[in-house]
């Protein structure tokens, strides 16, 4: 589990990253190009990122956001690998 303070910000754009992320607990904001908050982006208990990433064989870039914790968040990392074993072996 990775604990987030406020503000920190985790799935930069641009950076290589090939994990899953759920919020736990929480509330984590959806950041543009700029830093800035999107409107309607918050993530919260349950919410998830870095679907895309994790089910790809290699690390990929995130594409045009960032999140950054709105309180005392904590959200899990799921490694790729199980996360896609786990999609693939639900597939009919």
């Amino acid at each position: 589990m990775l604990k987030v303070a406020v503000g920190e910000v985790v799935g930069r754009a641009g950076r290589r990253d090939d994990l899953f992320y759920v919020v736990l607990r929480g509330e984590l904001y959806t950041l543009d190009s700029r830093g800035d908050p999107v409107p309607g982006g918050e993530l919260h208990e349950g919410d998830s990122f870095g679907q895309v990433a994790a089910l790809q064989a290699a690390p990929t870039t995130t594409a045009g956001a960032a999140h950054s914790a709105a309180d005392a968040a904590a959200e899990v990392r799921v490694s790729p690998q199980p996360f896609r074993d786990g999609v693939w072996d639900a597939a009919p």
